[in-house]
């Protein structure tokens, strides 16, 4: 319930501003003072629940921050910091392995100008989450120029502690976003 409130706080918002009205209306028709004192109390409580939303900070929005910090470190060069952004134990180790070997080896060859996001949708299951989203990049590749270039990625992470790590990065056809492509898989 309270998740629910801090992710959409304007029904509750609206309710407490009908009270205030509908108080302060009572405190003016009456003329009694407590009513005035419920205006004042749906006021301070509205306030608060918008502050308190505002502060908050939702699981897909803690992984939606990640894959702009990692679309950042991508336009920086810095495959570090994107190969520590992987879950360090998920189980598959030799995939965490091959996934950190496929990133490094292309920021030796490639130099990305620009790497945006589009169409980011997040879901989030306890301490799993699967974002799925396109990549429009734009760079350098072993000296050959490349501008818009799209990739339909999906990234499975798993809170650790405070932070959220990838598991897993699958890449998928753009015309149907359904066929996976392998990632770190040598082409036949």
């Amino acid at each position: 319930m309270l998740t629910s409130l801090l992710t959409n706080p304007w029904p509750a918002v609206v309710l407490l501003g009908v009270g205030a009205v509908l108080f302060a209306v009572l405190a003016i028709n009456r003329q009694q003072r407590r009513y005035l004192a419920g205006s004042a109390l749906c006021v301070v409580l509205t306030g608060v629940v918008l502050w308190a939303a505002s502060a908050w900070v939702t699981p897909a929005e803690q992984v939606d921050a990640l894959l702009d910090r990692l679309a950042i470190a991508g336009e920086q060069g810095d495959a570090r910091t994107i190969v520590d952004a992987l879950a360090a134990t998920t189980g598959d180790e030799q995939r965490q392995r091959e996934l950190a070997r496929v990133i490094e080896n292309t920021f030796e060859r490639a130099d990305f100008s620009s790497v945006r996001l589009r169409g980011q949708q997040i879901s989030v299951e306890g301490d799993r989450a699967t974002a799925r989203f396109l990549a429009i990049v734009d760079g350098d590749y072993q000296g050959r120029a490349f501008n818009g270039v799209r990739v339909r990625l999906a990234v499975e992470l798993v809170k650790l502690g405070e932070a959220w790590k990838i598991v897993d990065v699958k890449r998928y056809e753009l015309v149907d976003a359904k066929k996976e492509m392998p990632i770190g898989v040598p082409r036949q």
